[in-house]
C-alpha cells in the first residue's frame, strides 16, 4: 500500500495556547488516527504572523473521504473554519497551504514552498515537483543551507544533477537522508499525538439569557457535575475553561489556571466567580460551557483509609495543597506581579543579601518552603530592615566604639548599650559607589529601649541606621 501523507501549514495573529493546539489536533483526529503537530523550526511566515502545521498519515483513509481531491478540499475548508482563542482573544486562521504527497517530507516541503494553496502529488511525480523548490524546502539545519548555497546549488533540482558519492564526500549525511526522505526512499513515521482526556459540560438556554446571575448559577450547576466526574475517576484539574456563545459577538472565553491540580468545588468556583462577575455578555448569552482541558490521576488514589498512608506524605501534601490555594486568591486578588518571595544571594552587604521575586504559578512548589535555603551570614540581623540606610548624626568616643547618642529624624537620644563593631568589606566590583566603603555596623539600644542596627562608613566617617529590633 502506498503512503499517503497530508501536510497543512497555517498562520495566526496571536501565538496558539497549548489547548488550542489540542483543540486543532482534535478536529484533525476526524480524518486519520495518526495526527501530530508540525514540530519543524524552518517555516516559512511573515514576521508579524505566528506560523504552525500539522500533519497527517490517511494512507488508510483517503477511500473513506471519497479521494484525494474531496478528503483535501474538506480539510482546507474545515481548518479555515476554526475557532480558535488566546488569552480571551478569538484567532483567525489565515494563509492555509496543504498538500498531499507519499512521503512526509515532500508534503512538508510542498505545502510550505510551493505557489498552489491546495498541491497533490503521486510517488512518480515527486522528483518533478521538488526540483523548483529551494533546498531549505529539505528541512536542513542552517550550516548545510550555507555550504550549498556557497557553490551555486540553491534548488532541490542542482542536487539531482550530481552524483551521490559526490555529495557524501562534500556535505554531511544528513543532506542525503532527508533528500531520500523527500522523495520516499527511506520511511519517515509520524508519531501520533496522545489526547488528554477533556471534560465538559455545556448549558443550552431557552432563549437568550441577559440576567448574570443566571449565568452564575448555571456555570456553578455546572462546574459541580464536573467536579464530581473528577472525583469519580479519582483525578483533578489544573485549568478551568470558561465559554460563553453571546448573541452578538464571538465567542467569549475565559482561562482560570491554577498552582496544583485541585478537585475541590469551592475553591475553584471562589477563583471563576469574579472572572464570570467581570464577562461582557452584551446582548445576551445563548450558551455555556465550562471543561477541564487537563486532568491528571491522584497520586495514591488506591490507599480506601487516611491512616493507610504514610503520615509526612500526607502532611506535605495538605501543607502543599494549602498554600496553593493561598496562592491561588492572592494571585486572583492582588495580581501575579505583586505576590512575591524572598530569594538570597551571595552578598554580605544586608541590602545586597537577597531580593524579591514574583511568585508565579509554575515555580510556587519549588519556592516554597525556603527552610534548606543556606545564609552565607549566619550572625543576628534585625526584624526590620530597611531598603535603604538612613542617614543619622552620632558622636563616639573612639573610632572601634559605639556613639553614645545619636540624633534620628529630628530626635535625639542617648545610647545606654552597644555591641560591636562587626565589619563588613565592601563590593569592589560593583557600580554603586555606595556599596563601595567599608562599613562597621553597631547593635546599640537607645533610651526608649529600642534596639537599632547602625553603622560607620570608614571612607566618609558618616553614620546610618541600617535595622531595627521588633
Amino acid at each position: 500500500m502506498t503512503r499517503q501523507i497530508l501536510s497543512s501549514v497555517f498562520t495566526t495573529k496571536r501565538p496558539l495556547t497549548k489547548h488550542s493546539c489540542e483543540q486543532l489536533l482534535r478536529w484533525a483526529y476526524q480524518f486519520s488516527p495518526i495526527v501530530a503537530f508540525d514540530t519543524s523550526t524552518d517555516l516559512q511566515a511573515e514576521t508579524s504572523c505566528f506560523t504552525y502545521g500539522i500533519n497527517l498519515d490517511v494512507s488508510t483513509c483517503i477511500r473513506v473521504h471519497k479521494g484525494e481531491h474531496a478528503l483535501c478540499n474538506t480539510f482546507y475548508r474545515g481548518l479555515n473554519k476554526q475557532e480558535l482563542e488566546t488569552d480571551g482573544i478569538s484567532l483567525q486562521i489565515t494563509n492555509t497551504q496543504l498538500a498531499l504527497s507519499a512521503s512526509l517530507g515532500s508534503a512538508w516541503a510542498l505545502a510550505r514552498y510551493n505557489t498552489q494553496t491546495i498541491t497533490i502529488g503521486s510517488k512518480q511525480e515527486l522528483r518533478s515537483l521538488l526540483s523548483p523548490l529551494p533546498i531549505s524546502a529539505l528541512r536542513l539545519d542552517q550550516q548545510t543551507i550555507l555550504a550549498l548555497e556557497e557553490v551555486n546549488i540553491t534548488k532541490i533540482k542542482h542536487l539531482f544533477k550530481l552524483s551521490r558519492r559526490s555529495l557524501i564526500k562534500r556535505f554531511e549525511i544528513s543532506l542525503l537522508e532527508r533528500l531520500d526522505q523527500a522523495l520516499g526512499y527511506k520511511e519517515e513515521l509520524i508519531t501520533p499525538i496522545t489526547f488528554s482526556k477533556v471534560l465538559k459540560q455545556e448549558k443550552i438556554f431557552n432563549g437568550v439569557c441577559t440576567q448574570l446571575e443566571a449565568i452564575k448559577q448555571a456555570a456553578f450547576s455546572l462546574l459541580t457535575s464536573l467536579i464530581n466526574e473528577l472525583e469519580k475517576d479519582y483525578r483533578k484539574t489544573s485549568s478551568v475553561i470558561i465559554k460563553l456563545q453571546r448573541i452578538d459577538s464571538p465567542p467569549l472565553y475565559k482561562k482560570t489556571s491554577l498552582s496544583l491540580p485541585s478537585n475541590n468545588l469551592q475553591h475553584i468556583w471562589n477563583l471563576m466567580q469574579p472572572h464570570i462577575e467581570k464577562l461582557q455578555i452584551g446582548y445576551g448569552v445563548i450558551s455555556l460551557s465550562i471543561y477541564f482541558p487537563e486532568t491528571k490521576h491522584i497520586k495514591g488514589y488506591r490507599s480506601l483509609h487516611p491512616s493507610l498512608e504514610n503520615s509526612s506524605t500526607a502532611t506535605t501534601n495538605s501543607s502543599s495543597t494549602a498554600f496553593a490555594e493561598l496562592l491561588d486568591s492572592l494571585h486572583m486578588h492582588l495580581g501575579e506581579t505583586r505576590v512575591q518571595y524572598l530569594q538570597c544571594r551571595p552578598s554580605h552587604i544586608p541590602e545586597q543579601s537577597f531580593s524579591w521575586l514574583p511568585l508565579s504559578k509554575e515555580n510556587a512548589l519549588k519556592k516554597w518552603p525556603r527552610l534548606e535555603e543556606k545564609m552565607m551570614v549566619t550572625t543576628e540581623r534585625p526584624s526590620l530592615l530597611f531598603y535603604q540606610p538612613h542617614q543619622i548624626d552620632a558622636m563616639s568616643v573612639m573610632p572601634d566604639s559605639p556613639p553614645f547618642w545619636l540624633k534620628w529624624q529630628g530626635n535625639k537620644q542617648q545610647i545606654e548599650a552597644g555591641i560591636g563593631p562587626e565589619r563588613i568589606a565592601p563590593e569592589w566590583w560593583g557600580k554603586d559607589e555606595s556599596l563601595c566603603r567599608t562599613r562597621d555596623y553597631f547593635k546599640v539600644q537607645l533610651s526608649d529601649g529600642t534596639w537599632a542596627w547602625i553603622f560607620r562608613e570608614l571612607e566618609t566617617m558618616k553614620w546610618y541606621i541600617h535595622g531595627l529590633w521588633a
